[in-house]
C-alpha cells in the first residue's frame, strides 16, 4: 500500500479564502509536489543537495503561507473557528514550520561538509540499489543537520566527551558494573579515583581544536557555521590522555593507509622518532604504538577533512620548529607526500598563505595538490585583504595553540 500524504483541507474550506489566495496556494502545492519528486531521482551529491534544498524550501513557503492565509480569512471572517482548526490539520505547525526552517539554514551553511559526505557513499551498481543510496543521502542530511547546535552555544567538555563516546562505542560496563573506556591505541581503561571523582585517562581528543573557532576557521573549510566543525564526534578521536597531550604538541600525526580492500587505516606516526624508546603509557612506549592503526568498535569514523587538517597543522608547526625535521612527512619508498587520499578539504588560497605565515615556508605542492579545493558557487572566494585577515588571525591562533590547548586540559580536568 502506498504511503499516504498529509491530510487534504476540505474544498469547503478553502473555497472560503479569497481567490488570489486560492491560486497562490495552487502554485506553491504544485512546486512541493514537484521538487520532492525530484529529491528521489538526483544521484550525484551535487545534484541531490540542489534539490533537497529546493524541497525544504517549497515545503516551507508553502506551510508558511498556508498559516499566515487562514489566519487572514478567520480574521476576517471568512471562516468560522472550527473550520480554521480543520484547516489547521493539515498545516504544519509553527514549530515544525521552524525545524523546516533550522534544516534548511543548516544545510546551505554546512553544504561543503554535507556534500564531501556523500561524495563518499559508494555509487550504486545497479538501478536496484538507487533507493538505499538515496536513504543514505537523506540519513546524512539529517544527522548533519541533527548534530548542528543552536547558534552561540558554547561546547561542554563532559557532554561532548559522552557524545564521542557514544558514537565510536566506547563505554562499557564490566561484570561488576564498573565503566571502562576505550583508547583506539592502547584499549580499555577503568577508572580511578582523581580529586574525588573518578575518571578515566581516555579522552575525547579534538582534531580541529576548540581554541581555532571563528570565521577564519569556517573560511577555511568552505561553509558558513562552524560550531559543527567543533561539535561533531567526527572532530574527534578517544585517546589516553598522554597520547592526546602529544597530538595537541605536534608531537605525533595520524596518516591514512590503504588496508584490505581498499579501506582507510589510519596510523599512528612518531614525529621525533628519537623518542621512540621513551614511555608514553604505564604499559607502552612510543616505539610499540608508532605505525600503529586506529582500531574502531563500529562503522563510525573521524571525518577525513579534520585529520588532513591536523596532518597539515603538524607539519606546518614542525617546520616553524626546524625547517629540517619534516621527513616524517614524506614516504621514503616513492619520495611522495604521506597523506594518500585526495579531497577537497581545505581552501587552496587561504591554506597557502597560512603556511607562509606560520613556517615562513611555501607549503610544497604535492602537500595540497589534490587535497584543497579553489572556490565554490555556496562559498565565494574572498578579496585579498579579507584572506589577508584571515591568514592573520588563523595564524595567531596556532601559535599559540600549545598555550590554549594545555589551559584547556587545565579546565576540563579542574570540571
Amino acid at each position: 500500500m502506498p504511503p499516504q500524504g498529509p491530510p487534504h483541507i476540505p474544498d469547503r474550506v478553502s473555497s472560503l479564502l479569497p481567490p488570489a489566495h486560492r491560486e497562490r496556494l495552487q502554485v506553491l502545492t504544485k512546486r512541493k509536489a514537484s521538487t520532492m519528486s525530484m529529491v528521489s531521482i538526483k544521484s550525484s551529491p551535487e545534484e541531490f543537495i540542489n534539490a533537497k534544498v529546493e524541497a525544504l524550501q517549497a515545503e516551507y513557503d508553502l506551510g508558511d503561507t498556508q498559516e499566515t492565509y487562514y489566519k487572514d480569512a478567520l480574521n476576517e471572517c471568512r471562516i468560522t473557528e472550527a473550520q480554521f482548526r480543520e484547516a489547521a490539520k493539515s498545516i504544519p505547525n509553527r514549530q515544525e514550520l521552524d525545524t523546516i526552517q533550522g534544516n534548511l539554514t543548516v544545510l546551505k551553511k554546512q553544504r561543503k561538509f554535507v556534500e564531501d559526505d556523500l561524495a563518499e557513499v559508494p555509487p550504486p551498481q545497479n538501478p536496484h540499489l538507487d533507493d538505499a543510496y538515496t536513504s543514505l543521502m537523506i540519513a546524512r542530511i539529517e544527522s548533519a543537520c541533527a548534530k548542528a547546535p543552536k547558534s552561540g552555544t558554547i561546547i561542554n567538555p563532559q557532554k561532548f566527551k559522552l557524545k564521542v563516546l557514544e558514537y565510536y562505542d566506547g563505554s562499557r560496563k564490566t561484570e561488576d558494573s564498573q565503566t571502562e573506556q576505550y583508547c583506539m591505541l592502547t584499549g580499555w581503561y577503568g577508572a580511578i579515583t582523581r580529586k574525588s571523582h573518578k575518571e578515566t585517562p581516555v579522552k575525547a581528543a579534538h582534531l580541529v581544536p576548540r581554541s581555532l573557532e571563528g570565521e577564519d576557521l569556517n573560511y577555511l573549510f568552505g561553509i558558513t557555521g562552524g560550531e559543527q566543525v567543533l561539535s561533531s564526534p567526527e572532530n574527534s578521536l578517544l585517546l589516553h590522555k598522554n597520547i592526546e597531550e602529544a597530538m595537541d604538541s605536534s608531537e605525533i600525526v595520524f596518516l591514512p593507509a590503504i588496508g584490505k580492500e581498499k579501506a582507510i587505516d589510519w596510523k599512528l606516526m612518531v614525529v621525533d622518532q628519537s623518542k621512540l624508546k621513551d614511555s608514553i603509557t604505564e604499559r607502552h612506549k612510543w616505539g610499540d604504538l608508532h605505525g600503529k592503526c586506529l582500531q574502531f568498535l563500529n562503522n563510525n569514523r573521524p571525518a577525513k577533512r579534520y585529520l588532513y587538517f591536523r596532518y597539515v597543522m603538524t607539519y606546518l608547526i614542525n617546520k616553524k620548529r626546524d625547517s629540517t625535521s619534516v621527513e616524517w612527512a614524506i614516504d621514503q619508498k616513492t619520495k611522495g607526500y604521506m597523506w594518500a587520499t585526495p579531497g577537497p578539504y581545505l581552501r587552496n588560497s587561504l591554506l597557502r598563505s597560512l603556511a607562509r605565515r606560520i613556517s615562513d615556508h611555501y607549503l610544497p605542492e604535492a602537500l595540497y595538490q589534490q587535497t584543497t579545493f579553489s572556490d565554490l558557487p555556496y562559498a565565494r572566494t574572498k578579496d585579498e585583504a579579507d584572506e589577508q585577515h584571515y591568514t592573520t588571525t588563523l595564524a595567531h591562533k596556532i601559535g599559540l595553540l600549545d598555550k590554549m590547548e594545555a589551559e584547556e586540559e587545565a579546565s576540563d580536568t579542574a570540571s
